[in-house]
């Protein structure tokens, strides 16, 4: 693809030099003339229906490319936060029952401590 490209830009600039090399005096004017008007064409053809079309093609497959290789980046990484989201979604579901489990210690004490004296108990002081 590479060697394909840069064939394609020294065609293009070698019908430039010969462009240019046709700007020097020529025996026969008119000759010269039409000789560098041909050349000129030709260049101009080769440029627009061939170099440019063919760069242009070159970009796509790399974009292409690139876009496929950022796809699967991107693939994984929703994938890895996806896991992390539900290990943590785990890990909060099981502090929630922890904190549930406290919390219903904390207004039933007597209830979850075997042999507790309800007179010992521990009562708030009343306004």
């Amino acid at each position: 693809m590479l060697f394909d490209t840069t064939t394609r830009v020294t065609w293009s600039l070698a019908g430039g030099c010969v462009c240019l090399a046709q700007l020097a005096p020529s025996p026969v004017p008119e000759l010269g003339n039409l000789t560098a008007t041909a050349i000129l064409g030709w260049y101009a053809w080769h440029t627009a229906s061939r170099t440019i079309p063919g760069l242009i093609r070159d970009f796509r497959d790399d974009v292409r490319t690139e876009r496929a290789e950022h796809l699967a980046e991107l693939v994984a990484f929703r994938e890895e936060m996806a896991s992390e989201r539900e290990q943590r979604h785990r890990d909060h579901m099981v502090i929630v029952d922890v904190l549930g489990a406290l919390s219903s210690q904390l207004r039933h004490p007597a209830s979850s401590v075997p042999n507790h004296d309800p007179s010992t108990a521990y009562t708030p002081l009343e306004k």
